[in-house]
């Protein structure tokens, strides 16, 4: 393997378990590095196979290619390609690796390594390619030390621990109209909670908007779970929330488009990205989610990143093999 055109290594004074769910947090990573958000178009082949195409406008540039499927092992290292057919690179490979602190020389701190290896096309990509150290990896760097410095005690918590990103400045009229839909929801439900949820409607991330699940919103901020669900509920009913319920592929835990009537859910669905039909069983394919009414604030459900092992927690190995390879 020839050494990498970039790469950031960094002590972090945490286990490998407590920091992988941080790392691999691709789409996070990638907004405070300033990355933009990416449009993507699955290709279905066959056996139930797919190519994944991307791309997003940076830096004045069209970047167009394919994503290449993603390589990890949970808690040691994950791997992300991609081939460019237009824009400043050709290819680009990153890889993160962490190293226990036994095995890294230390008593309590583990090795976080960042590896990029960029063919860069023409003087463009050769420019962006000598920047990154000041730009990108140092953002990284930052960013980590400081969830590092924040992290509780145990792993459990640990793995709902978010690297914060920057939130929304509410406009005046989305302050008022919070307000007065708060007002409605009290008279159905009256709950401290309505404050909390009002706050991360109007400031919180486009990320952490897209997908409102009552049971990670109250673990996440220490509310009741019968309460958050009943806020929920009742600000669905004022139109400060929206309600969807939305179909959940068995490999990817993701789906297609939510619908706002349980009725409209069929018994077979289909996951464009896995290319794959599945049945839709009520207790396991079936996510109740929320989103804030666009009256109260629009908010862009585009992804950052589709390709880190964040978006499948439950899949702890995924490995790439050439024909007639083993493993």
């Amino acid at each position: 393997m020839s050494e990498p055109d970039q790469s950031l290594e960094i002590f972090l004074k945490a286990s490998p378990e407590q920091l992988w769910p941080l790392l691999t947090n691709t789409e996070r990573l990638n907004v405070i590095t300033g990355l933009p958000q990416v449009t993507y178009r699955e290709e279905a082949q066959e056996v139930g196979l797919t190519r994944r195409f991307f791309s997003f406008r940076h830096m004045g540039l069209d970047f167009v290619g394919e994503e290449l499927p993603s390589a990890w092992h949970q808690n040691q290292f994950f791997e992300i390609n991609r081939v460019y057919s237009e824009g400043p690179f050709e290819t680009l490979r990153m890889r993160v690796e962490l190293t226990p602190p036994d095995e890294a020389g230390s008593e309590t701190r583990t090795l976080c390594t960042f590896k990029y290896w960029i063919a860069p096309r023409g003087d463009a990509g050769r420019q962006i390619l000598a920047g990154m150290g000041d730009q990108m990896l140092v953002a990284i760097q930052k960013v980590l030390v400081k969830a590092v410095a924040d992290l509780p005690d145990t792993i459990e918590e640990a793995a709902w621990l978010n690297i914060p990103v920057p939130g929304n400045v509410p406009n005046a009229d989305e302050l008022a109209t919070a307000a007065r839909l708060a007002e409605a929801t009290r008279a159905i439900h009256d709950s401290p909670i309505i404050d909390h949820l009002v706050d991360h409607l109007l400031y919180g991330p486009d990320l952490d908007l897209r997908r409102i699940r009552p049971l990670e919103l109250s673990r996440n901020n220490g509310l009741d779970t019968d309460d958050c669900l009943r806020t929920l509920l009742a600000a669905t009913r004022t139109g400060l929330v929206n309600m969807l319920w939305k179909l959940l592929c068995p490999h990817c835990r993701s789906g297609p488009v939510g619908t706002t009537d349980l009725s409209e859910v069929i018994s077979e669905g289909y996951c464009p990205s896995c290319n794959i039909d599945f049945e839709v069983d009520l207790s396991s394919s079936l996510e109740l989610i929320f989103q804030p009414h666009p009256q109260v604030r629009e908010v862009i459900d585009a992804p950052y990143c589709k390709g880190g092992p964040s978006s499948t927690p439950h899949l702890v190995l995924q490995q790439c093999l050439a024909p007639g390879e083993s493993l």
